[in-house]
């Protein structure tokens, strides 16, 4: 803290050694300022996940009101330094590491610590964005990136992802890739994930414009995914809209052929994990 950091400073530590011991226990409140510099900001982070994992771990967790340990306070104070900072790691592999750190003291399983613990944060993840003044589905669409399995990501990703959503929210195109969302995962919600594939003519204009604009839409979306760059993924889908309105106006989905049915179901399945879920879960937007 403040005089631990006064005390460094006067034995000649480094201005980033004292800074950081100094700032230690900032964030206290939304309204503080982030720690100084790199070191204080993995300070605060690696500290306030440290007393977490410790608190969880012994069964500690915080139930409705009660919360005599402000674990709120300390779990709301890193996810601000991560996301203001734009640290980059994922909240899974740090959460693994600080519970590995107290060996056998703890006496639970870690699985179970690590996941009450992400939920836990995810919490206060969805209270700062929405302090942000992003919208509830919208984060929830960013957030439900995670529950389709996607590779986990540092917690600035998510919420690059919402503000995407709440840039093109106004947009008709997206408004008919949501409804279309729906119905996929409606009707694909027992298949197993699937790659888009580039078998012959099927005979039926509408499917096979929609498979060969899946196909031409993919390595621009995931390019753009890959680097972040959210509002231009989620722009890369628009012309995809107007080819999945004229596919489930012209194709009987579910038809009495099993192979074709099938066939058009891996189809639409492949829409939703290779290009949707790059940006995240269409279905959570209220548009």
């Amino acid at each position: 803290g403040v005089m631990g950091g006064v005390y460094a400073r006067e034995d000649g530590e480094p201005e980033a050694v004292w800074q950081a011991i100094y700032d230690q226990y900032l964030p206290a409140s939304t309204a503080d300022a982030l720690p100084r510099g790199e070191a204080g900001a993995i300070l605060g982070i690696a500290d306030r996940l440290d007393t977490l994992v410790g608190f969880f771990g012994l069964g500690m967790v915080p139930t409705g009101s009660k919360d005599p340990f402000g674990l709120r306070r300390a779990a709301q104070g890193w996810v601000r330094i991560a996301l203001e900072r734009r640290v980059n790691f994922n909240l899974e592999s740090l959460a693994t590491t600080a519970f590995g750190a107290y060996g056998n003291m703890l006496g639970r399983e870690e699985k179970p610590v690590v996941e009450t613990l992400v939920t836990f944060c995810l919490e206060r993840l969805k209270y700062l964005l929405g302090a942000q003044g992003l919208a509830f589905d919208e984060i929830d669409a960013a957030l439900g990136h995670r529950v389709v399995g996607a590779i986990r990501r540092p917690l600035f990703d998510y919420q690059d992802r919402a503000v995407a959503f709440q840039e093109l929210r106004g947009e008709p195109w997206l408004v008919t890739l949501q409804q279309a969302a729906k119905r996929i995962e409606n009707i694909t919600k027992d298949l197993p994930g699937g790659e888009l594939v580039t078998p012959g003519s099927s005979g039926v204009p509408a499917e096979d414009a929609l498979r060969d604009q899946a196909l031409a839409l993919q390595p621009l979306v995931k390019a753009a995914a890959d680097r972040g760059a959210y509002v231009e993924a989620l722009r890369g889908l628009e012309p995809l809209a107007p080819r999945l309105d004229q596919f489930f106006k012209d194709v009987l989905v579910m038809d009495p052929d099993p192979v074709v049915a099938r066939r058009r179901q891996e189809l639409l399945k492949a829409i939703e994990q290779t290009l949707f879920w790059r940006v995240g879960r269409l279905t959570a937007l209220v548009l």
